[in-house]
């Protein structure tokens, strides 16, 4: 598997910008697993810090592709963009993610974080479900069916049936929630910092 000291190769489209921001979710996955990234997410503390990066890269020679509520998405060649205005922090945005391995990031000064678990997890090809969500649309049946199927298909399982019985539960009980149109609560865990 490849070392935290190797992702920095995807902090290169914004370098040099003078901006802070974190890459996370499924292009750090990719990464670790050996495979092509095909997207980056990149997040930023401000919606003003998110602009400018949106500059920075049409400097660069990147288009706006689509623009989404929560900030656009550029492409320069095969190389995709999301720029994204998340939580103020990078444990912040990782706290929102679904899965162990999902909860991984780097940021703009070479800071690793992630899931105590991550690691070993990544190892082990086990999906390890923190309980939480990106956001309220994630909660729902079908989208969290569908990114548990994602990675079954990239050979990840839920090995634990404890934690299996947990995603099994928090499914029916986030269901309710989202009827009650109530946001359910974020499940916390420990994220280790790598310098």
């Amino acid at each position: 598997m490849k070392s935290p000291e190797e992702i920095k190769e995807v902090l290169k489209p914004l370098e040099g910008c003078g901006l802070y921001y974190w890459v996370a979710g499924n292009s750090i996955v990719s990464f670790f697993l050996g495979k092509k990234i095909q997207e980056v997410n990149i997040y930023f503390q401000s919606s003003k810090d998110r602009s400018a990066a949106e500059g920075y890269l049409f400097s660069k020679g990147y288009k706006t592709i689509k623009r989404l509520a929560s900030g656009s998405k550029m492409r320069k060649g095969n190389s995709v963009i999301d720029l994204l205005f998340s939580k103020k922090t990078p444990e912040e945005t990782l706290k929102r993610f679904d899965f162990s391995i999902a909860c991984a990031a780097i940021d703009s000064n070479g800071t690793f974080y992630c899931h105590e678990s991550f690691f070993q997890d990544m190892e082990e090809k086990n999906l390890n479900y923190t309980g939480n969500q990106q956001n309220m649309g994630s909660y729902s049946f079908k989208n969290k069916s569908l990114r548990l199927l994602k990675y079954m298909n990239q050979g990840f399982s839920i090995k634990n049936n404890k934690n299996m019985i947990f995603w099994l539960k928090k499914l029916n009980e986030d269901q309710e929630q989202i009827k009650q149109n109530r946001i359910p609560k974020i499940k916390e865990f420990n994220i280790l910092k790598m310098c």
